[in-house]
């Protein structure tokens, strides 16, 4: 064995010859990719004990690739540096920066009670990492609510139990105490796990959810739940904090919209071409509603269909153009990839690239980082 060899490393290869059963407990079954971890693990004993060669995959993925195109396309020098396009001399990570602002931005609330509550949230990385990522592909403060929902056992309470738990009058252990009884006795569902936008009941005031956030969510023991405004409220800030740390990428949407807007006045589609000279066209059809009812049926209910008309829905355009046009610019990566190795004239190249990460052999990776 080689002399330099890392401790960790000499510790799971005693272990995984003297115990496998031990080897799973302790390695395999805390990883977070167990199924990597151990294709990578059996590769470096073979290849260290058998002098077997490795020839699992390497992976390159991309700094939050939105950003990175962002950036490029406005050559913000400061927001480069944190998507690590720029020569620095360690890596930066965007989304503990953007963490970091948050955690900021909620030590300022003028609102203690809502601050207090979200201080005993665990607001990790790994947590609220999606929501920073979708935010410059336009996604709405309510698709963040429901990114940050999954995190959460959600329950709806009547008017007169909220107002309860509201007040004081009962604690939330009381509260989801009389839930599961309730359940227990009329045999139907009354955890949620869907989206958390309000329900024909909450709207008329007969009742509302509340959010309890799972363990690994929780800084502290004491129990703790959200409203659905308050954990919508959480998601605005997570979003006005990330607009405001990536500005460039709200002028680039309003030259954008003015474009289709100019569109919209002639009657065109929306089209651009992209750096590896693939078309794109963007032409949604608006769709008009009609309800059908059944002539030989006196009781049938109508039926509503949607008709396509001729006109563009330019709105619809305006509302997925982001996402579409960076997904468009991941696609030129692998395009100009693709090209660089046929005019190189290359051949049986080990290569797989899924949306902004690419993968190759030790022999080939190069290739990839030119």
């Amino acid at each position: 064995m080689v002399a330099a060899q890392n401790k960790n490393i000499d510790e799971m290869i005693s272990v995984y010859e003297s115990n496998f059963n031990s080897f799973v407990d302790q390695f395999i079954s805390i990883s977070k990719e167990p199924f990597q971890f151990m294709s990578i693990f059996i590769s470096y004993y073979n290849f260290i004990t058998f002098k077997i060669e490795i020839k699992t995959p390497i992976l390159f993925d991309a700094t939050c690739s939105g950003i990175q195109h962002l950036s490029a396309l406005t050559k913000d020098i400061k927001i480069a540096n944190l998507v690590n396009l720029l020569q620095i001399d360690s890596p930066s990570d965007f989304y503990q920066y953007c963490i970091d602002r948050i955690l900021g931005v909620i030590a300022d609330l003028l609102d203690v009670e809502f601050k207090n509550k979200l201080k005993q949230l665990n607001i990790t990385r790994k947590w609220i990492k999606q929501s920073i990522m979708t935010v410059p592909y336009n996604v709405t403060t309510m698709g963040i609510s429901d990114k940050l929902a999954e995190k959460f056992d959600k329950y709806y309470l009547d008017h007169a139990d909220m107002l309860k738990l509201d007040k004081g009058l009962v604690t939330l252990e009381q509260t989801l105490e009389k839930i599961k009884l309730d359940l227990k006795r009329t045999k139907t569902p009354i955890l949620y796990k869907n989206k958390i936008d309000k329900t024909e009941e909450e709207d008329k005031g007969k009742g509302s959810f509340i959010l309890v956030p799972l363990r690994e969510i929780k800084n502290s023991a004491t129990p703790l739940y959200f409203t659905s405004t308050e954990l919508l409220k959480f998601a605005r800030i997570i979003q006005i904090t990330v607009l405001n740390i990536i500005p460039p990428f709200i002028k680039l949407k309003k030259y954008f919209d003015g474009i289709i807007n100019i569109l919209s006045d002639l009657d065109l589609p929306f089209f651009w071409q992209t750096p590896a000279g693939m078309s794109v066209s963007m032409s949604s059809i608006q769709m008009k509603s009609h309800r059908l009812r059944q002539n030989l049926i006196k009781k049938s209910k109508p039926v509503s269909i949607l008709i396509p008309t001729e006109q563009i829905d330019y709105k619809k355009i305006k509302l997925g153009l982001m996402p579409n046009f960076i997904h468009s610019l991941d696609a030129s990566n692998i395009h100009i990839l693709i090209s660089n190795i046929l005019k190189l004239k290359l051949e049986n190249i080990n290569l797989y690239t899924i949306h902004d990460c690419f993968a190759s052999d030790y022999k080939n990776i190069a290739i990839i980082e030119l």
